[in-house]
Order: C-alpha cells, then structure tokens, then sequence
C-alpha cells in the first residue's frame, strides 16, 4: 500500500462532471459505486475497502438500498477499519518490546559505565600517587645524598699556622731573654686563640651539615615508608627471561652498574642494601642477592620465583600494590561495560531497523483509514438521504480528513535520549580521557595480525608498565612481543587497549602475547597447536567471522 496517493480527483474529473450533466433522477447501486469510484485515486480503486462496497453494492439489490449500505458501511468498519486498528495494536506492541529490551540494557550500561569511570578514576588516582611517591622518594634520595655528601667533606678538620715559634737572646743581657719569651707566649696564645675559634667554627658548620644529613635521611626514610616492603624469599631465586628483564634503571647511591645492566656482581652487596635499591626504582619487582658472592641482579615484570638448593640465594620480592588489585577490578568493569554496551547497541539497531519499518506500515495505514474513513462518509450521506445523486467534489471535500486515532508511540525522545549518552559508533572517553573500545575474544585456534603470514604488522608502541617489549623476533624486530612473560588474556588485553595503534593481538597460554596494527583473523594453520592459541581483537562492534563465535571478553 506504500505510495498510495491522497483521494483524487484530476484524472477522473471529466467524467464526474459529465455524469452530473446527466441529472440521473434514480442512482442504482451501480451508480453510487461508479459515482464514488471517480472521486477515488487509481490506488484507492485498487483498495480492498473499494472492493467491498463492489461486493455489495451489486445489481439487483436496489429494493433494499439501506439494507445495502448498511451492510456496505458495517463491511469497512469490520473489515478494514478494525483490521487497522488491531495492526496498529500489534505494532505498538512490538514496539513496546522491543523498547522494553532497549531501554532495559539501555539504562544497564549507563550504570556499569558509570561504576566504570568511578574505578577507572580510582586507578589513575592511584598510579597517580604511586608516581609521586616514587617522585618525592628520588627528590628525597637527591636531596639526602646532597646534604651527606656535603657533611662528609667537612668532616676532617685541620689547622695551619705561618708563626715562628722560635727566639734568640743574650744570656749576659739582663731582661733581655724574658723579654723573648715574653713575645713568644703572646703568639702561643693567639694561635690558640685562632684554632680554637675556627675548631668552634669548624664543629658549629659540621653540626649543621650533620642535623641536615640526618634530616633528610629521616625525610628519605619516610617516604620509603610509602612504598611496598620487600618480601624475602629464602633458597630462592628471582629471574627473568635471560637478561631481558633486567631492571636497568635501579641505582646504587644514584650510579648505575659498573657490571652487567641492573645486575652489581662481586660489589660487597647486602640483602638490605639491595632491597632499598629496588625498593627506590618504580620499576624494580624483584632481585636475587647472593650472600657468598655479596652480589645482586635486580628484574622488572615477567620474573620467575624458583626455588634452590641454597642458602647463599635469596629472592626479594615487591608485593601485589594496591593499584594492582584496582587495575583488575578497572579491567572487570570495563570489561563488562564492554559487553553490556555491545548489548545495547545490538537492541539499538534492532529498534533502528523496526521503527524504519513501523514508520513506512503506520503511514500506509493512515492513507488507508483516511480513504477507508472517506468512503464510509459517503454511503452514509446516500444512506440518510443528504445524497440522491451523484457524488461532487463538495461531498468529498465534506468527507475528507478522517484521521487514525490511536497513532504509535515511538518514543523517540526518550530514544534518542539514550543513544545520544551511550553512542554506539566511535569510542568510549572514560574519566582520564582515555578511549576505550571492545576486545573480543577468538578461539582456541584463530591466528591475526599476520602472524601466520610474512609480515606480522608489530605494535611497537604497546607498554607494560610504561616499559617497551623486551623480547624481538624476526617477525617482531622493533618490539611489540612479551616472549614467554608469564602474560595473561587480560593482561594483554590491558596493554592493547592502552595502545591507540594496537588491533589486535595472540595470546599463547605459555604467557606469550604479540600485538599487531592489523586486524586479521583467521584459523590457525596448525592444529597440533591451535589450541593454545587465542586471537584478541580491538573493535567497536562484533566482528564477523564465519564458523566463529565471538563473544565480548569480561573477566
């Protein structure tokens, strides 16, 4: 019924002046539906409402015209116009269902986000203190070594003098030798006036040097205080995949390792001195000290704690922070968000889709009650008698503008409402101003980012812990690969969602992960090992895949 036309009368004006020139005395039923279908358009003569009146309004039935018209009339309110209104109350309630459905994880997701952007604040607070701890800690530590090295200068203390304790006398001249000694006890007691002036001086300065020293050894003690304690880890050791995970950055009364990097070999080391020096780096999270040796080798990320056979070995290790345990938290709400989002956005075009169609089938209904509403008003002016003849365009002028009552209600106020909050195209800002989008999850057994083919496309600018990869391979030369670093799924999916160039990335369950710019997926090669492969994908929607089932990734 789509593009049917309003009532019309161009083509068919002719022909209903022409009738009316015939000034029937007696219209037949004949008539009235010929006199009414010429009022109506090609479309409206075409209509099942249309229809009905020919069916029975036929010849033969003109001794009973009410009794016709009536059953005409009560024909296009049963058949057409209830029909009408019972597809409108079955598109209302399709609608309200769908509705229903969308306002319900609508207003879902706007609470998890919510909670979201509450704990993603928290955790950027948190790294945010953790920093300026570890910022107060190095200006503490500069500030300290300053001020001891400074005191330690003026430790030793020295006096000189450019007097001559020395005097010749007659003996034979009376006076003359107690005069001599005279002049030399005089300097005897300025020199001791002199040293011991400057030795009060001296000691006053030292003092001072001392207390400051002391001070700001207290102040560097105090914002130790702030950060994690070591754990000690006997008959152990703490090592990373060779030398890539060796803490570069720890120092040693602010130098760094004469020896190998992160690593003091043969050094007259203590565990408590190696403990405060990992203590002090950010990025220090274990160490290994040997008591024979008297030496250390400090790790970042990804160590591994084993346990030996000998008590010269201990293992120093940092604790889980409180920004740890909020960071898994941050990434379940996120997470989850994520999901509740794909959700949403799901109803959203299912609604999009059904509002399009319900828009197109109101409107032919509305054309269909008004050309229905139009020709019930005409047979009933023949049925009361206010029409004899044949219809005018005054009587369908007098007829036109019936209107469907019950009109669905889209609500798209409240609809756009909620997609104009919780916008299902571009990304996600959360309190810190990072963007977020989803990461799904594929396998076991699905390859990207190239990594089955000759090119593997590295991240290079993903972080863990604001450290580059430590690892490269022929496929990743310029980094973008965590080799057997005890990684997690979540964890990578962390680090590709901090990475504004990061797609996609695999996961090994050996706690490998390779992170790639393109987002390509397909079914790993070999099935010997494909079940330990997974594919994590960055995207704003579902991807599609055939014989794949994607689902969003919630810890």
């Amino acid at each position: 019924m789509a593009g049917k036309a309003v009532l019309g009368i161009s083509a068919v004006f002719c022909q209903m002046v022409a009738r009316q020139k015939t000034k029937v005395k007696q219209i037949s039923s004949v008539s009235i539906v010929e006199s009414i279908g010429s009022l109506l358009s090609q479309g409206d003569q075409a209509s099942r409402a249309f229809d009905l009146i020919q069916q029975e309004l036929t010849p033969g039935i003109e001794e009973d015209y009410d009794g016709a018209l009536g059953a005409a009339i009560q024909k296009l309110k049963d058949d057409v116009e209830t029909k009408i209104n019972n597809s409108q109350t079955e598109s209302q309630n399709l609608l309200n269902d769908a509705y229903g459905n969308y306002e319900a994880a609508a207003s879902l997701v706007s609470n998890t986000k919510k909670e979201a952007d509450v704990i993603d604040q928290a955790f950027y607070d948190c790294i945010e203190e953790k920093k300026a701890n570890y910022s107060a800690l190095a200006d503490a530590t500069t500030a300290q070594n300053q001020a001891c090295e400074l005191m330690e200068k003026n430790t030793a203390f020295s006096f000189e003098s450019d007097a001559v304790f020395e005097f010749d006398c007659n003996l034979g001249t009376p006076g003359a030798c107690q005069a001599k000694l005279g002049e030399l006890e005089e300097k005897v007691e300025e020199l001791n006036t002199n040293s011991t002036t400057l030795l009060g001086e001296g000691q006053q300065n030292f003092s001072t040097l001392k207390d400051k020293c002391d001070k700001l050894t207290l102040d560097r003690n105090k914002a130790r205080e702030s950060l994690p304690a070591i754990i000690m880890h006997v008959n152990s050791t703490c090592g990373g995949s060779g030398n890539s995970q060796n803490d570069v950055h720890v120092r040693r009364d602010g130098d760094e390792s004469p020896d190998e990097p992160g690593r003091w070999l043969k050094r007259e080391m203590t565990y408590e001195e190696c403990a405060e020096m990992c203590q002090d780096s950010a990025t220090c999270h274990a160490f290994t000290f040997n008591s024979e040796e008297e030496s250390c080798w400090f790790v970042k990320v990804g160590f591994k704690k084993r346990n030996v056979k000998k008590d010269i070995l201990f293992c120093g290790e940092k604790p889980q922070t409180q920004c740890d345990g909020i960071k898994q938290s941050r990434l379940t709400k996120i997470c989850k968000a994520g999901g509740e989002w794909q959700s949403k956005c799901g109803f959203e075009s299912a609604y999009t889709q059904l509002l399009d169609a319900q828009k197109v089938d109101e409107a032919e209904r509305i054309q269909e009650w008004q050309s229905t509403s139009t020709m019930k008003c005409l047979l009933k002016k023949y049925a009361d008698g206010r029409l004899v003849d044949v219809a005018s365009i005054d009587d369908l002028e007098d007829c036109s503008g019936g209107e469907l009552a019950d009109r669905l209600n889209f609500r798209l106020n409240t609809f756009q409402g909620f997609a104009a909050t919780e916008k299902c195209s571009g990304s996600v800002p959360f309190t810190n101003g990072e963007t977020w989008r989803v990461i799904v999850q594929w396998g076991p057994g699905r390859a990207c980012g190239g990594w089955e083919h000759s090119s593997a496309n590295p991240d290079e600018n993903v972080r863990r812990d604001g450290e580059e990869s430590p690892t490269k391979t022929i496929k990743f030369p310029t980094g973008g690969a965590w080799i057997r670093q005890r990684m997690t799924f979540p964890e990578c999916a962390a680090m590709c969602q901090e990475s504004a160039t990061c797609q996609v990335f695999q996961f090994h369950l050996n706690g490998s992960c390779f992170f790639s710019k393109v987002a390509a997926i397909s079914p790993y090669a070999n099935s010997a090992v494909s079940k330990s492969w997974y594919c994590g994908v960055k995207t704003s929607g579902t991807p599609t895949l055939a014989g794949a089932n994607p689902f969003p990734f919630c810890l």
